[in-house]
C-alpha cells in the first residue's frame, strides 16, 4: 500500500499461482491480469477409495492393497512404472512411519549402481550429523532408496534428501506439509494419506483446505522426467465427497491478515512512526486503501483501528496531541525493531524492575521463550514436569520474577540445556526435540535477545547490556560463559572450544602462547586447521 501511494509510481508486478480471486488483486494494485493454466507437465486428479483409484478425466485402476497400507502402496505403484513418489502426512510421527513400511518394497527395485550410491549417502548422512535416533533411522532408510522429510530434520539432512530425490536417487519419500510450501520437489505421483491437520486453534484435527490441497498436489509431475503428474487422496468411503469438494472445488480467495491484531497494532504503530502528526481520520483512510481495508466493511476497520490506538497509548508507544499522534521515543525503537508491540511492552515491563548485581540468565530466556514471537513453543510432556522443577530450583536467583513448572515450555529446557553444552543426542533423547527444532529456536532467540537487549539499553539498563550480548552469544554457539572468548575466532565452535578449554587453552592469550605445532597437535585440530586458527586470531586481537 505505501508502494502504490508513491509519487514516483512505482510499477508492480505479482506473480502467483492458485489464486481464485486474482481479479480483486489485481484492481486493487491497478495491474492488468494476465492469467494463464499453461502447465509444463499435465496434471491428473483422483481419490482412492474401496481398492480403486478414480481419477478426475475418469479413468480408474485397481490397487493391490498389503499391509504397507494404501498410501504406500499407492506411491510403490507409481516407482514400479518408473517415476517417483511423494507421499504427504500429517504428522512427522507418520511421515518416518510410512518411509518405514516403504523401504523392504522399495529396495527390492533399486539397480545395483543406486544401492551403491545410496550406500555413499547413507553413510554422508551419518558422518555429518550426530548419531540421533532420527538420523540413524533416516540413514538405514536412505540405504533402500526411500526417505522422510520434516522440520524436525537439520538443514543438512533436508538439503542431501532433497538433493538426492531431485536427482532420482531416492524413489519415495515421504514428507509433512511444510515441504509444499517452501521447497520445489516434484514427483509423478503424489499421495495425500490424509486430508486432516491438527489446528492449533481449536485443538485438533480439521481439514485442510482447498487452497492447501491445490498447494500439494501442486508437486506432481516432474518436467523434463515425466509425461504427466497424478495426485491421489487416500478416502475412507467418502470419495465422491472428497472429489467434488477438493478435485472439483475452487480454492479459497486470499484474504488480508492486515486486520489481525497483531497485525494492525505493528502497522498502525508504524504509520505514526513515519508521519508524525497523523490525525485518525488519516490513519484509517491508509488503511481502507489496503487489501484488508477493500475486504472488510469501515466500522469494521474503524473499530479494530481504535483498538489499536487504545493500547499502543496505553503502553506509552504514542501520545496524543489534540487529534494528531506522534510516537514516543519507545515507539520508533520498537517499530525499528520490527517486534510486535505487545511484546515489546512486556519486554520492557519485564526489565525495568530487574534487580542488580547478579544474573539473569535463565530468567532472560523464560522471557523470552513466553513471549508471542518466538516459535518453535514446545509444551511439557508429563514426563518433563520433575526435569523443569528441578531447573527452576537450580536457577532460581537468576529468575526475574517466581515460576512454576506450569509456567515453563519444553523449549525453555531445550535452550537452557543448549547453553550448557547438552549434545544433539542429548536434546533428542531428553526432550524430543530435533537438531531442526533447536536450530529454529536458536534464530528465534537470536533475534528476540538482540531486541530484548535493544530495549534495556532504551530504558537505561547498562547494566544489563553485557549479560544480554554474552546470552545472545552462547545461544548461538551453543556454549557455557567459559569458552565465549575462544569462539570470537573463525573456525572454533562449541566442539573444538571445550576440546582446547581441556588442553588448558582457556582464552585468546592462550591460544596466542600455544606453538602452532602443539596446536596441531590438540584432538581433531590437525596442521591445517592450527594454522587457520593462528591466522584468524591475528584479525581478532
Amino acid at each position: 500500500t505505501q508502494l502504490k501511494l508513491l509519487a514516483s509510481k512505482p510499477q508492480i508486478v505479482g506473480l502467483s499461482a492458485t489464486i481464485t480471486n486474482s481479479d480483486e488483486l489485481a484492481n486493487w494494485l491497478g495491474c492488468i491480469l494476465v492469467k494463464n493454466d499453461w502447465r509444463p507437465v499435465p496434471l491428473s486428479e483422483g481419490v482412492y477409495d474401496a481398492g480403486q483409484v478414480i481419477m478426475s478425466d475418469g479413468k480408474k485402476f485397481d490397487v493391490e492393497p498389503s499391509l504397507r497400507g494404501i498410501p504406500i502402496d499407492l506411491g510403490v505403484q507409481s516407482v514400479k512404472d518408473g517415476g517417483q513418489s511423494l507421499v504427504f502426512a500429517e504428522t512427522r510421527t507418520r511421515s518416518k512411519a510410512l518411509a518405514t513400511k516403504a523401504a523392504d518394497i522399495i529396495s527390492q527395485l533399486l539397480e545395483k549402481k543406486e544401492s551403491e550410491e545410496l550406500e555413499k549417502i547413507s553413510k554422508k548422512i551419518l558422518s555429518n550429523n550426530e548419531h540421533t535416533e532420527l538420523v540413524k533411522t533416516l540413514a538405514i532408510l536412505i540405504k533402500k532408496g526411500v526417505a522422510f522429510h520434516h522440520a524436525g530434520l537439520n538443514q543438512n539432512c533436508r538439503q542431501t534428501i532433497e538433493t538426492e530425490f531431485r536427482k532420482g536417487t531416492i524413489k519415495l519419500l515421504s514428507s509433512t506439509p511444510t515441504l509444499a510450501a517452501g521447497v520445489n520437489l516434484p514427483a509423478r505421483r503424489v499421495v495425500i494419506s490424509n486430508i486432516n491437520r491438527y489446528n492449533a486453534k481449536v485443538g485438533g484435527n480439521r481439514p485442510i483446505s482447498i487452497l492447501e490441497y491445490k498447494q500439494l498436489c501442486g508437486r506432481a509431475g516432474r518436467p523434463q522426467y515425466d509425461n504427466y503428474g497424478e495426485s491421489i487422496i487416500v478416502g475412507n468411503g467418502n470419495s465422491e465427497d472428497l472429489m467434488e469438494y477438493y478435485v472439483r472445488g475452487e480454492p479459497e480467495p486470499i484474504v488480508s491478515k492486515i486486520t489481525d491484531d497483531k497485525s494492525l497494532r505493528t502497522h498502525v504503530l508504524s504509520i505514526i512512526v513515519t508521519t508524525p502528526g497523523i490525525k485518525k481520520e488519516d490513519i484509517l483512510d491508509f488503511f481502507l486503501q489496503t487489501l484488508g481495508g477493500l475486504q472488510s466493511r469501515k466500522a469494521t476497520i474503524k473499530f479494530a483501528i481504535d483498538i489499536s490506538l487504545r493500547f499502543l497509548t496505553s503502553a506509552f508507544l504514542i501520545i496524543k496531541k489534540g487529534e494528531r499522534y506522534a510516537a514516543t521515543e519507545f515507539g520508533k525503537k520498537t517499530s525499528m525493531l520490527y517486534i510486535d508491540p505487545l511484546t515489546a511492552t512486556y519486554f520492557r515491563d519485564a526489565i525495568e524492575n530487574v534487580s542488580k548485581e547478579r544474573k539473569h540468565t535463565f530468567g532472560f530466556l523464560h522471557l523470552i521463550s513466553s513471549c508471542e514471537e518466538f516459535f518453535p513453543k514446545f509444551s511439557l510432556r508429563q514426563k518433563d514436569y520433575e526435569t523443569a522443577s528441578l531447573m527452576i530450583t537450580n536457577h532460581s536467583s537468576e529468575l526475574l520474577a517466581p515460576i512454576s513448572e506450569y509456567d515453563c515450555s519444553r523449549s525453555l529446557l531445550a535452550l537452557q540445556s543448549w547453553i550448557t553444552e547438552s549434545s544433539e543426542l542429548v536434546l533428542s533423547d531428553n526432550l524430543g526435540i530435533e537438531s531442526g527444532d533447536m536450530h529454529r529456536m536458536v534464530e528465534t532467540v537470536d533475534w528476540l535477545s538482540y531486541c530484548l537487549r535493544e530495549i534495556s539499553k532504551h530504558v537505561e539498563r547498562v547494566d544489563l547490556l553485557d549479560e544480554l550480548e554474552n546470552l545472545r552469544r552462547r545461544i548461538i554457539y551453543g556454549i557455557r560463559e567459559e569458552l565465549l572468548d575462544l569462539v570470537k575466532v573463525k573456525g572454533i565452535g562449541r566442539i573444538r572450544a571445550r576440546t582446547l578449554y581441556k588442553h588448558g587453552i582457556k582464552t585468546l592469550d592462550d591460544l596466542a602462547k600455544i606453538p602452532v605445532n602443539k596446536l596441531s597437535e590438540i584432538d581433531k585440530i590437525g596442521s591445517t586447521l592450527a594454522d587457520n586458527i593462528k591466522s584468524e586470531l591475528r584479525k581478532v586481537r
